[in-house]
C-alpha cells in the first residue's frame, strides 16, 4: 500500500468524521462509540480492495469463501464490541421482543450478502480501484440522499465534509490507477500554466 493510499484512505476518513461531528451537534443523542466503529470500518474498505484483489485473482480463492472468513473475522470482532459494550444484550432483548425486527434483520442480512457478493465480482472482474470507486461513491450518494429523504439542516461544515470525502474518492482513484496519475497530471499542468499565462 503506497502513502497516496493511505492519503485517501485518511481524507475518506475525516470526511465521515467531519460529517458525524457535525451531526452530533444537530443530533444530540448521537453515540460516538458508533463513530469510532463506522470510521474504523471505512479505514479497513479503503484499505482492504488491494488485498481482496490479490487473493481472489492470484490465489484462485472463490467470491464466496472470500466472504465467509470476512465476515467471519468481522463477526468475531463485533462480538466482541457488542459484549463489551452491553449493547448485545439491548439487541437481543430487543429482537426476543419484536419479531418484525428479526425479520427486519434476516432481510438486511440478505441484501448485504447479495451487495458483497457483487463487490467480490466487481473486484475479481475490474480491479479493486473500481470497486473502491463505486463503494465509496455508494456512500457519499446515501450521505446526500438522507438529506432529500430526512430533512436537516445544511451547513458549511456539512459541505465541507462531503468536499473532504469526495476528494478522498478521486485521491483513491488516482493512487491505484496509473492512467488516472497521468490525467490528473496533465490537468493539473493544463490548469497550472492557465493561472501562470493570466498573472503574466
Amino acid at each position: 500500500v503506497s502513502g497516496a493510499e493511505y492519503f485517501a484512505a485518511f481524507l475518506l476518513v475525516a470526511g465521515l468524521v467531519l460529517f458525524t461531528l457535525e451531526d452530533s451537534k444537530v443530533h444530540p443523542e448521537f453515540n460516538y462509540t458508533g463513530v469510532v466503529i463506522v470510521s474504523g470500518a471505512l479505514l479497513a474498505d479503503a484499505l482492504i480492495g488491494s488485498v481482496q484483489e490479490e487473493i481472489l485473482k492470484n490465489r484462485g480463492t472463490s467470491s464466496d469463501e472470500m466472504v465467509l472468513y470476512s465476515h467471519m473475522m468481522g463477526g468475531a470482532y463485533v462480538l466482541v464490541l457488542a459484549l463489551g459494550t452491553g449493547q448485545m444484550q439491548v439487541g437481543v432483548a430487543k429482537c426476543a421482543a419484536s419479531p418484525e425486527l428479526v425479520a427486519y434483520l434476516f432481510v438486511y442480512s440478505v441484501v448485504g450478502f447479495l451487495g458483497i457478493s457483487f463487490v467480490m465480482a466487481m473486484i475479481r472482474r475490474f480491479g479493486c480501484v473500481i470497486a473502491v470507486t463505486v463503494t465509496s461513491t455508494r456512500k457519499a450518494l446515501s450521505i446526500m440522499l438522507s438529506y432529500l429523504l430526512y430533512p436537516k439542516p445544511f451547513s458549511a461544515r456539512y459541505g465541507f465534509a462531503m468536499a473532504v470525502f469526495s476528494l478522498g474518492i478521486v485521491a483513491d482513484v488516482v493512487a491505484k490507477n496509473h492512467a488516472a496519475k497521468v490525467a490528473w497530471l496533465r490537468l493539473w499542468g493544463a490548469v497550472k500554466g492557465c493561472v501562470l499565462q493570466g498573472s503574466l
